[in-house]
């Protein structure tokens, strides 16, 4: 497997996959194919069916990293958001990508973003 480690960090794989973006590389749109193509082997090469992405540490989200989220989701992957901010939940509703991608948010995480 090719090195994940420069766009993202992975936490479990298998049928449910977590990982989380490092903030250090989500304003560079240019690594935005090279991401998906890590993405799909990863999901492919373990039958994930759940991808799951923990925004907790991420306080913005480029466009790059929605369009990389929704195309893990048209593969026929499910994509849950764990933790992300307030203002991303609007950006989310205004697109209507929360209707793609499925939100996963608490109380604490309200009162923290």
């Amino acid at each position: 497997m090719t090195d994940l480690s420069k766009h993202f960090h992975l936490y479990k794989r298998g049928k449910l996959t977590l990982i989380g973006f490092d903030a250090r590389h989500l304003d560079d749109p240019t690594i935005a194919a090279d991401c998906l193509d890590r993405l799909l082997e990863l999901v492919d090469s373990h039958q994930c069916e759940v991808l799951v992405v923990d925004l907790m540490d991420v306080k913005v989200v480029s466009s790059w990293i929605l369009g990389v989220l929704a195309a893990v989701k048209r593969h026929g992957i499910d994509v849950e958001l764990y933790h992300p901010t307030a203002e991303l939940r609007d950006v989310l509703a205004t697109t209507h990508l929360d209707n793609l991608l499925h939100i996963r948010h608490d109380k604490q995480t309200d009162e923290t973003s």
